[in-house]
């Protein structure tokens, strides 16, 4: 049974000193609405189970809770924890975190998750029957245009001659004004949310330790034990010895990314997108740097519709080509099978009860929100009538008309109910229940949700996670679009009557939980951007060498527009693009700032810009510290890098870039990856320094020369009083020339970087046991090395000769660049079909 009005859902009030709000100066400004309330009994007093957190909290003190709530975001920021604000836009914003938990006691939960099984389970024998027998369609039991009209029933995936996997389920919750639990959506195809859940918890445990070690909560670390051994079993059907899983997200663009590569992480998968994948043989492969490796099982974390375009159409565009054959045969497993958003179905609603009697032989013990089907004339007829007491839907969950919409938007709805009133369904608004929150004075009531999950173990039934996703909900707004808002999430906690132990989870393992974690294979796609994401940090890193130097030479009276420091450096800040036009009088900081603030995929702000694109491409790869900076990187190109305020912002910008090069080479184990980073880094600091030379040794004239030395030694941070000290000339053009390009003991010089890049294609050959492609990339580094040793500094003195070694090491470069990108980085053009099926 569920709670009812009687108990309010709480038990005993305990009676204890204190349990009403009066004597709480945290409580002072509490008051609950005309809803259900979960910290106060129906008397008003503090329930049993709260008590300990109040008490807690009160000790603690409202300062110190504003404090540690400014920890919390501090924390989700350094780890990158983010949400993206809409499909397709790669701005993200850390996600919000209360630091006041949602309690529930276990008697109540385990009421709770009885009702979740159930449903769980209805929906795992629905599924098998619609893409089956289809005995509910041809016993009227649904009417058909609701499975049939519904985006989710994909044809394509009745002919997959087995039963349809239902590994992850989730539900949205509220409660009415009694406190009885509605479901207000149901998810099939990929849930989303279970990521933020676990590092809702994750944070608030590491900001509030004795509190969250004192309550004793029921740990989510077991949800997720019984997920890996569900997809291990999963593996093992396919008679595969040593199932190779993966996580399947919608791509780096896709809203629920950051999530993805959270988890991804935590479970110990390689993450992975469509384009990573191939299907040779009916069989499914993943793309890497070494070659392909089998995938027996994908965690989807993308959209049915998105998993084919063979077979689902051009929805589909970024999918894998014959992924539902290799279904067919037996070759890969997925969780969830495709085809299961139809059961995300609103039309069902109104026909669970019968449904669930028809498949379990009981009733609906967790009841949806009050909905109605608006293809029967009696119950339509009843929504016209009364109509501003119901929100309108199809049956895919968009919204047709809410009560506040306008009457120009109610005659367009009766347009579209009157001509096909079997694709839609009203339903009451959603009621929410409140939670106390923190507020400036205090706790305060906000309405709130939840997002539950659950999870098919090995006995062929399901385990609800002992916690859930809570969300403080703005009025008539969905989960994800609260979100979007900039919502803030809450944790939830499950409260034991004892001390909980991770020792616990040690009964279920099958298989060594992977830590340190394991990145599994190294994707085409994961390499690519580590060696992208270390050239770009290059190239903004001297960006910012040039700026700040030529912002240096200029004092309050501005110098001449001839400068020729600032003739050879502007070209660096934005190449590709026209030189100004000097004039007398105009400011130089005026023209410097327009070069900077343009953008451009070369500028500054555009290298900066793709640094932070493919930084989240592969964010699981690098540290907390590296993931703090990154975000002030990102605050840095929304707030503009300043006007005659631009010399302190390059200072900044420069040092963070240093940092997060720094940090994110060293963070790593010494793998391909690394390689692959080192590559990108070393390789463009070669091509960075030609651009350097050649830009400012072809523009000076002999009288300008001494101020050009010296600026480029700046700028490429080398001390030319430690080779002076060893007798070694730096002055002039020949010195500069040959500590740049000649002299090995100079870390910056090019002969030092093609010895790096040597030892980098070492080692990229060892780690990926590759004969024929390293090779090849060894063999054109030994000839720019022979081109560079055949030099003398004295003849490259004359512009000609000096052109020709830079021209020849950039095309040999370049070429090693194009070598490695084909061999290792590039993903193979998909074949997609060009019309829907």
């Amino acid at each position: 049974m569920m709670m009812g009005a009687t108990d309010n859902g709480h038990g005993s009030s305990g009676a204890l000193p204190g349990a009403g709000l009066g004597g709480w100066p945290l409580l002072q400004g509490y008051k609950a609405q005309q809803t259900y309330d979960e910290l106060l009994t129906k008397d008003g007093t503090i329930a049993a189970h709260w008590q300990y957190l109040i008490q807690a909290l009160h000790a603690l003190g409202l300062d110190n809770l504003h404090r540690r709530s400014a920890s919390i975001q501090d924390i989700i920021q350094a780890q990158g924890i983010s949400y993206r604000l809409e499909e397709g836009n790669m701005a993200e914003r850390p996600l919000g975190l209360d630091p006041v938990p949602i309690l529930f006691d276990s008697v109540s939960w385990r009421q709770l998750e009885t009702g979740l099984i159930q449903r769980a389970e209805l929906f795992k024998a629905l599924l098998a029957d619609l893409y089956g027998p289809q005995r509910v369609l041809n016993k009227r039991m649904l009417p058909p245009e609701v499975v049939l009209g519904h985006p989710g029933f994909l044809r394509p995936c009745t002919t997959l001659g087995r039963e349809p996997i239902l590994t992850l389920y989730g539900a949205d919750l509220s409660r009415d004004s009694h406190g009885q639990w509605l479901v207000s959506a149901d998810h099939l195809q990929n849930p989303l949310g279970m990521g933020y859940a676990l590092e809702a918890r994750v944070v608030l445990a590491r900001a509030l330790p004795s509190l969250f070690r004192e309550a004793h909560p029921h740990r989510l670390r077991l949800f997720f034990q019984m997920l890996r051994n569900t997809l291990l079993r999963l593996g093992e059907t396919l008679e595969a010895e040593t199932p190779a899983i993966a996580m399947l997200s919608a791509g780096t663009s896709s809203s629920s990314y950051p999530e993805d590569a959270y988890l991804a992480h935590y479970l110990g998968y390689p993450l992975i997108d469509g384009s990573d994948l191939r299907v040779t043989d009916g069989k499914v492969q993943l793309r890497t740097v070494s070659g392909t490796e089998p995938v027996h099982v994908l965690v989807r974390r993308n959209q049915d519709i998105a998993c084919d375009p063979l077979e689902l159409g051009r929805h589909a565009i970024q999918g894998t080509p014959g992924l539902l054959h290799a279904v067919r045969l037996g070759t890969v497993a997925l969780s969830n099978t495709p085809g299961a958003g139809v059961a995300e179905n609103l039309g069902l609603f109104p026909f669970l009860e019968q449904l669930a009697q028809f498949f379990l032989g009981t009733s609906l013990q967790l009841p949806c929100m009050p909905t109605l089907w608006l293809g029967d004339s009696r119950q339509r007829t009843h929504v016209l009538r009364h109509r501003d007491g119901w929100v309108i839907r199809h049956v895919d969950g968009t919204l047709l008309w809410h009560p506040e919409s306008s009457e120009t938007s109610w005659k367009k709805a009766k347009a579209l109910l009157d001509s096909r009133p079997g694709l839609f369904v009203a339903h009451a608004p959603v009621p929410w229940a409140t939670a106390p929150s923190l507020a400036a004075e205090g706790l305060s009531p906000q309405p709130f949700g939840l997002r539950t999950f659950a999870v098919a173990d090995e006995h062929h039934t399901f385990y609800v996670m002992p916690g859930a996703l809570g969300i403080v909900v703005a009025p008539d707004a969905s989960y994800e679009h609260t979100l979007r808002l900039g919502g803030i999430t809450k944790d939830v906690w499950v409260l034991s009557s004892e001390q909980v132990r991770d020792t616990d989870v040690a009964s279920v393992l099958r298989r060594p939980w992977p830590f340190p974690h394991q990145e599994g294979p190294l994707s085409r796609r994961v390499a690519d951007n580590l060696f992208w994401m270390a050239r770009y940090l290059v190239r903004a890193e001297m960006q910012c060498r040039c700026l700040h130097e030529m912002l240096a030479r200029f004092t309050e009276v501005i110098r001449a527009q001839s400068d020729v420091v600032l003739n050879a450096l502007l070209p660096m800040l934005c190449p590709n693009r026209p030189m100004p036009h000097w004039s007398p009088g105009v400011d130089p900081f005026v023209i410097i700032n327009d070069q900077v603030a343009g953008f451009s995929l070369e500028s500054l702000r555009g290298n900066l810009s793709s640094v932070t694109r493919t930084a989240r491409a592969v964010r699981k790869r690098l540290d907390d510290w590296s993931w703090r900076l990154l975000h002030q990187l990102e605050s840095d190109l929304e707030h503009g890098l300043g006007h005659y305020g631009l010399r302190h912002a390059a200072e900044q910008v420069f040092t963070k870039i240093i940092a997060i090069r720094t940090l994110a080479a060293e963070g790593m184990q010494v793998d391909p990856a690394h390689c692959f980073l080192h590559l990108g880094q070393h390789l463009e600091s070669a091509l960075q320094l030609l651009l350097l030379l050649h830009a400012a040794l072809s523009s000076a004239t002999e009288q300008e020369n001494d101020d050009l030395v010296e600026s480029l030694y700046v700028v490429s941070g080398i001390n030319p009083n430690q080779y002076r000290s060893i007798g070694y000339r730096v002055d002039g053009k020949e010195g500069i020339i040959s500590l740049m390009l000649l002299e090995l003991r100079n870390p910056s010089s090019m002969a030092h970087l093609l010895a790096n890049l040597e030892q980098d294609l070492d080692m990229l050959g060892r780690a990926l046991q590759d004969t024929t492609h390293v090779a090849a990339a060894q063999a054109l580094l030994l000839q720019a090395q022979q081109a560079l040793a055949a030099q003398r500094s004295t003849a490259l003195l004359q512009p000609t000769q000096f052109e020709t070694l830079s021209q020849r090491l950039r095309q040999t470069l370049w070429a090693i660049s194009d070598l490695l990108t084909e061999n290792f980085l590039r993903q193979p053009t998909a074949t997609h079909q060009l019309v829907n099926l």
